[in-house]
């Protein structure tokens, strides 16, 4: 295990410009508000493109409660200077709303950095966050996301994907109970020229 550094001070205060059970076998969660638990948060690097060889971190995010409860959701957030902006709104999201919560997450995660085991890479070299401060990961941290239709570059299928991660409603602060452990999460599509951006189910 070790404490990874992503970034610095200076990122502690980017934002973004504009708008940004068992194994679920349902429809598509159609386009709203959701929210989900954080079952896996990974770090990677982007293979191709402008940004070959920056730091990514890759999510599956599982939608906690109402009609679509247990549906995943794959979703990538670029370590670049700009993207590092996509990665506040999600801490953000991870925090409990609150103007000190969401200046103390930032700082903690830039300035101190997050614990990842980097001793035990999944089979695409993936290592998986253990936390940041008293934000672990093993706790179920829940949050808040809009969503939109899209489509799964591998199968042309339908598929929700996050538009963008929000504050959550104070009724959304507490996971539902859920066992099943998630080992790896999307083989996405390292082609990429935006720094926010969905990611393909590996079972698609």
């Amino acid at each position: 295990m070790a404490i990874v550094k992503l970034g610095s001070s200076e990122d502690v205060n980017k934002t973004q410009v504009g708008e940004g059970g068992g194994y679920y076998d349902g429809p598509p969660p159609k386009p709203g508000y959701y929210t989900g638990v954080i079952k896996s948060m990974k770090l990677g690097k982007i293979a191709s493109g402008k940004n070959q060889g920056a730091d990514r971190i890759e999510l599956l995010i599982e939608i906690n409660k109402g009609d679509f409860k247990g549906a995943g959701i794959f979703h990538n957030l670029n370590l670049t200077d700009q993207g590092k902006a996509y990665v506040n709104q999600f801490l953000h999201a991870v925090s409990n709303g609150t103007d000190a919560d969401m200046v103390k997450i930032r700082r903690v995660f830039w300035e101190k950095g997050a614990q990842v085991d980097t001793d035990n890479p999944d089979n695409r070299g993936l290592c998986a966050f253990i936390g940041w401060g008293p934000w672990k990961i093993e706790n179920n941290l829940v949050v808040g996301f809009n969503t939109k239709m899209g489509v799964n570059r591998k199968t042309g299928e339908p598929r929700a994907e996050i538009v963008r991660f929000v504050n959550k409603k104070p009724a959304d602060d507490v996971a539902d109970e859920d066992d099943d452990d998630v080992d790896s999460i999307a083989d996405a599509d390292d082609d990429i020229g935006e720094d926010i951006e969905s990611a393909d189910d590996p079972w698609g």
